[in-house]
């Protein structure tokens, strides 16, 4: 794959990639800065990647959704403080729920190892079946079953200790 291959695929799977980071980081900049950053992995594995659309797409995926995943992780150790001042600021936009249940989720998915992680999204955000999370991340759909009973468990537990606090 050359560079031509990538601008092919920038044309064809850009809007696509853009609005999977939209999705996961929920602010524009973040994620036009995701979707470019996603495009130069691509360039600098271009040797490895195939030309196909089933190869190609999968890989893309990933790696949007773990390049994103990093930047809510590295997002949440920098802003532990800014967080909860920006809460008492937007208390009046009736946006404070959207912060609190992201605070949340991160919270929550910190527990989990990568895989589980992206797991859980393509599962809950994406609503791809056992079968299409599978074929994307490469494991087998008893595997991603198990990993998301595992995720629900700890899902069940988190919420019980929030509301015991």
């Amino acid at each position: 794959m050359d560079i031509a291959d990538i601008s092919d695929l920038y044309r064809r799977f850009g809007s696509l990639i853009y609005r999977r980071c939209l999705k996961l980081l929920c602010d524009s900049e973040l994620a036009k800065d995701a979707a470019q950053e996603v495009f130069v992995r691509a360039m600098r594995h271009a040797d490895k990647l195939m030309i196909s659309d089933r190869e190609c797409l999968p890989w893309l995926y990933r790696v949007t959704t773990n390049y994103c995943l990093n930047v809510l992780r590295d997002q949440a150790r920098a802003e532990q403080l800014p967080l909860s001042v920006l809460r008492n600021h937007v208390r009046d936009n009736g946006i404070e729920k959207r912060f609190t249940a992201r605070e949340e989720i991160l919270a929550l998915m910190s527990g989990f190892d990568d895989v589980s992680a992206r797991i859980a999204l393509f599962a809950h955000l994406d609503r791809m079946t056992q079968e299409e999370i599978a074929d994307v991340m490469g494991l087998s759909r008893r595997t991603v079953g198990k990993r998301l009973k595992k995720i629900a468990e700890a899902a069940f537990e988190f919420r019980d200790r929030r509301q015991e606090a």
